[in-house]
């Protein structure tokens, strides 16, 4: 899941945009490689394959006003 606030927009990561596979993928190898919640990466790794994983963005943004707006669920095409 990606969460974004206010005005942020989606970023990337080494040329990956996020929400797209090849981000995910990037992602989910760098965390590969770290002791932390080495179950749980491995365990999305081995389900990728099986199209089991979702990939969601929500959004909250606010009005001119500072008020929030309604919360937006997008889900991205692995």
């Amino acid at each position: 899941m990606e969460a974004k606030g206010g005005n942020s927009s989606l970023g990337s990561r080494n040329g990956f945009q996020q929400g797209s596979k090849e981000y995910f993928d990037d992602l989910l190898n760098t965390l590969e490689g770290k002791a932390t919640n080495s179950e749980l990466i491995e365990e999305i790794l081995a389900s990728r394959g099986f199209g089991e994983v979702e990939y969601f963005k929500v959004h909250q943004k606010f009005t001119t006003d500072g008020n929030l707006k309604l919360t937006e669920l997008q889900k991205f095409e692995l």
